[in-house]
C-alpha cells in the first residue's frame, strides 16, 4: 500500500516531532518509490530541500526498506 499523495500539506507534525498522515484520497496498491519521488519532487530546490530529504528518508525506512 502507498499513500499516492505524499506531501507536506498532507501531513500534521507536532511540537515534539511526531508526524501524522493525512488525506488518503489516493492510497493504493503501487510502488513505493512513487511516494519517495512524488515527495522528493515537492521539495526539489527549496531551501531545506537536503533536510527534509535526509528527515523523510530516515523516517520512511524506519517503516519500509529503501532498497
Amino acid at each position: 500500500m502507498i499513500h499516492g499523495d505524499v506531501i507536506r500539506a498532507n501531513a500534521l507534525v507536532t511540537d515534539d516531532g511526531q508526524v501524522t498522515v493525512l488525506d488518503f484520497d489516493f492510497c493504493g496498491f503501487g510502488w513505493r518509490a512513487y511516494d519517495v519521488a512524488s515527495y522528493l519532487l515537492t521539495i526539489r530546490n527549496t531551501p531545506q530541500e537536503q533536510e527534509f530529504e535526509r528527515a523523510f528518508l530516515e523516517g520512511y525506512e524506519e517503516f519500509a526498506a529503501c532498497e
